[in-house]
Parts: structure tokens; C-alpha cells; sequence
């Protein structure tokens, strides 16, 4: 079995930068786990291949296996299911990899309030912990209404969090399947 498009030119340093980009806004394993099931598929071709499949392997696998709250456990899910169709495809079809990647992506329909309900868990606790620090009346008048505009802008951040994660999680996927 081998892929259905060549690998791009260009060099490792262009692949380096760019696995490097992406896990400062993704975890490392939605490059790690596509790879070494492409790896693992296709068969390594060289010791550097084996290796390279052994340590992602073996970091996927830890972060599948880890702990974490339904949001985490979602993403872990989604990645696991996407990388596994991505191979599927890329073993199957000639489909260009975007083409791969759009069709093995997914999104939860309940993620949404899981995680406004834990963004906005703790924007409550900070909020309610400066509230209980807001001097008596009369004493600093500019505190309470500081704290109404920034109780509103949490609101919000919190909202547009729970509004964008499914998006955001489709786009780390994308890219962590187009670097591997």
C-alpha cells in the first residue's frame, strides 16, 4: 500500500517549522497518531521510519490513554477517528489531501456546552473571588462597575470559546493531518 499523493518537496526544515507552528496551538499528537498509522500501514522504510513510527506511536497512545474531562475526551475521539479514516483514504483513494482530510473530520454536537459550562465555571470563580474583594459602598465607586464590564467581557469570551471550539478543533485536525 502506498499513499495516493507523492510527498511534497521541499525539505524537512519546512515540515520541522511547520509541525512546530502547529503545536503551539494543538496538541503534538494530532501530527503524531496520522503518522504513525501511516507508518504502520504503509511499513516503515527505513530505521529513521521505524523510529519515528515507535515514538509516535508511543506518544499517541499515551495521550489516547490519559485522563481528562468530556471536552478532552472528545478531541482524543475525534482524532482517533479522523486518523484512522484519513489512513483509510490515503490508502484507498487518490484524493488529494485536503480532500482526505475534510472528508475524515468530525464535530460533537453536545461539546458546545461542555465547554461553556467549564470556561464559564471558571470565569465565575474569578469573578466571585474579585466581587468578594469589592470595598464597602462609598469606598472606591469605580471597583463595581470595573467589575460589571469585566463579568460582561468574560460572558462573552466564554460564549465565543464554546462557539469556536469545534472549529478550532477541525482546524487543528486538518493541519495534523495534512503534516502528517
Amino acid at each position: 500500500m502506498t499513499p495516493s499523493e507523492h510527498a511534497p518537496t521541499g525539505g524537512l526544515g519546512r515540515l520541522v517549522w511547520a509541525t512546530v507552528a502547529l503545536v503551539l496551538v494543538a496538541p503534538l499528537a494530532v501530527v503524531a497518531l496520522p503518522l504513525a498509522m501511516l507508518l504502520g500501514v504503509t511499513g516503515p522504510r527505513s530505521r529513521g521510519e521505524a523510529v519515528t513510527a515507535g515514538l509516535a506511536g508511543g506518544f499517541s497512545l499515551w495521550w489516547l490513554l490519559g485522563a481528562g474531562e468530556f471536552p478532552d475526551q472528545l478531541v482524543r475521539a475525534a482524532a482517533l477517528l479522523c486518523a484512522t479514516a484519513f489512513v483509510v483514504l490515503t490508502t484507498r483513494t487518490r484524493l488529494s489531501v485536503i480532500h482526505r482530510a475534510l472528508a475524515a473530520t468530525t464535530t460533537g454536537g453536545e461539546l458546545r456546552w461542555w465547554v461553556a459550562q467549564r470556561t464559564g465555571l471558571a470565569a465565575r470563580a474569578v469573578v466571585g473571588m474579585l466581587w468578594s474583594r469589592v470595598p464597602p459602598p462609598g469606598v472606591g465607586e469605580s471597583a463595581p462597575t470595573m467589575l460589571t464590564q469585566l463579568e460582561a467581557a468574560l460572558t462573552a469570551v466564554v460564549r465565543l470559546t464554546a462557539d469556536l471550539f469545534p472549529a478550532i478543533t477541525l482546524l487543528q485536525l486538518l493541519a495534523g493531518l495534512a503534516l502528517a
